[in-house]
């Protein structure tokens, strides 16, 4: 695996902050969404081999981390939405596909139900789409977990145990400039201000949009193949797929398997032809 080469950061403004964003290839716009507390750069396997099927890919930081402005009045997933939204109209009125992880997919699931003119299909990889423990739980607990001072411990332990295999050659590289990232004034409240996926859930099916599901065999995140099965059987013909030798970032851990299965799955589609 090669890292992506170095791109020019750009940035959407929205009335509310910053989205940064880079851009690289020609065709159909592709939007990638990093999952939680990370940046676009996980994508940086990925995204090229995407570009080189023939997407224009834009990968996009969201609120409160990367490039971002970090401070927004809500982290919830039906606000990302709109700015995935406003990102997809920025490019044009053609609808885009998107490449989702973790927390995203259910900001990408909440758009594709609420304005389905705008996604021509999804690529969810490690999705979060339902509460996993009550709601009023979730909030209180990520404002105790992700305080200061243990916070960035804890997010350390964490990530430095999700890569159970297939860890990529440039992970201390990489972790080090997240963590760099995630050192900078407002980022850790990002963290503490996400919300419980409860708009995600409610409509889940509603969704019409084509969608794949990609799990990692090795996800610890949750029980892989049961969290695979009922996400399938509540988001009408979706198809999902278990990438063996991955856990929850299975797009940087075997970016290839990934790019077969998402560009398969988008290229097999009536509206790709």
């Amino acid at each position: 695996m090669q890292k992506s080469e170095q791109l020019q950061t750009q940035y959407l403004t929205l009335p509310e902050g910053k989205i940064a964003y880079d851009v690289r290839g020609e065709g159909p716009l592709l939007l990638c969404l990093p999952g939680i507390f990370d940046m676009r750069s996980e994508y940086r396997f990925l995204a090229p081999l995407l570009a080189q099927a023939g997407y224009r890919v834009v990968t996009m930081d969201w609120r409160g981390l990367g490039e971002t402005s970090a401070r927004w009045p809500s982290y919830a997933p039906q606000d990302i939405s709109g700015d995935i939204l406003a990102m997809i109209r920025h490019f044009g009125d053609e609808p885009a596909y998107l490449v989702a992880h973790s927390y995203n997919s259910a900001s990408s699931v909440i758009l594709a139900a609420t304005h389905p003119e705008a996604v021509r299909a999804m690529a969810l990889h490690g999705p979060f789409v339902r509460d996993h423990m009550p709601a009023w739980m979730a909030h209180p607990m990520n404002e105790i977990l992700y305080a200061r001072p243990w916070g960035l411990a804890l997010w350390k332990w964490y990530y430095s145990t999700s890569f159970p295999v297939n860890k990529p050659a440039d992970f201390d590289e990489y972790f080090a400039a997240q963590m760099a990232m995630l050192r900078e004034p407002g980022r850790l409240r990002a963290m503490r201000h996400l919300t419980a996926f409860a708009a995600a859930q409610a409509k889940l099916g509603e969704v019409k949009t084509p969608t794949l599901i990609l799990v990692g065999e090795r996800d610890r995140d949750y029980k892989p193949q049961a969290e695979a099965e009922w996400i399938q059987a509540h988001i009408p013909g979706s198809k999902a797929q278990m990438i063996a030798d991955a856990g929850h970032y299975l797009v940087a851990q075997v970016p290839e398997v990934a790019s077969q299965a998402i560009i398969g799955f988008f290229q097999s589609l009536p509206s790709s032809r």
